[in-house]
């Protein structure tokens, strides 16, 4: 909360239409208005991590706090779990204001992201939102190239936590992980068909729109810069490139 209020200030942002508070992701929310009603928000922006983090029978007491040692669970999605089941009771119901929620995160399975989301989310909801995702083809790894990044990352750590990275992935069919962008807003139930409320969006450097197949449901950088694309740092930061941002732009915000 430290740096929020420091970034409030950064960018002389009035304290009277901004706040900062700490809660464990919705719980303390309605503290906000010092009153009893419910909190309502037009925009939800969220960046929860993505650690799947396989089962240890033991674990010395010095790891218990450490990321490697708690995780999101074996398939990374826990606190994401989360997020998605309570998020639409906070986002506005008015359906005027088109009240929606964006998050950058990381998921299994990308090709069946969308409906993924779906389910984790309450009953009452699934019929009314429309789930739109985005990734970036080359970051797409495969679930044993996940794990291998992951043991490298915990070094020293691996020899404590005794664990199969892998194995557990694999057994609850998760093959491969990519980072991706949300984007969830509220939309009558009668509005569309349900595949209409549900888009996956590839950035592939150098496909034109006319090269989707049956997977994606758009692919709009057709004018892609090689160069410009080069200039990521890595795959999943094609998404900050000049074509990225053009991309998102005409995909999940337009």
């Amino acid at each position: 909360i430290h740096f929020a209020c420091a970034n409030i200030s950064l960018n002389n942002v009035c304290y009277n239409s901004v706040y900062a508070q700490q809660s464990d992701l919705f719980q303390s929310l309605t503290i906000i208005t010092n009153e009893k009603e419910k909190v309502y928000f037009d925009r939800i922006l969220s960046n929860p991590p993505f650690v799947a983090v396989p089962p240890c029978q033991t674990l010395p007491s010095q790891l218990q706090p450490a990321l490697y040692a708690v995780g999101g669970g074996v398939d990374g999605m826990d606190l994401l779990r989360r997020i998605l089941w309570d998020s639409l009771d906070y986002l506005t119901p008015d359906e005027e204001k088109n009240s929606d929620m964006l998050l950058v995160t990381e998921v299994p399975n990308v090709e069946y992201s969308c409906k993924l989301i779906q389910t984790f989310m309450k009953k009452e909801h699934q019929n009314n939102v429309k789930i739109q995702v985005a990734y970036v083809k080359e970051d797409v790894e495969t679930t044993q190239e996940y794990a291998q990044e992951r043991e490298k990352e915990a070094g020293d750590c691996s020899s404590y936590l005794d664990r199969d990275w892998t194995k557990p992935m694999l057994e609850g069919d998760i093959y491969n992980r990519a980072l991706v962008l949300i984007s969830i807003s509220r939309v009558s139930s009668s509005s569309s068909i349900d595949d209409e409320k549900m888009k996956l969006y590839m950035y592939e450097s150098g496909t034109s729109c006319d090269d989707n197949d049956d997977d994606v449901s758009r692919s709009l950088n057709e004018d892609c810069d090689d160069e410009s694309y080069d200039d990521a740092a890595d795959e999943e930061d094609a998404f900050l490139t000049r074509d990225g941002i053009n991309f998102v732009r005409s995909s999940l915000l337009s």
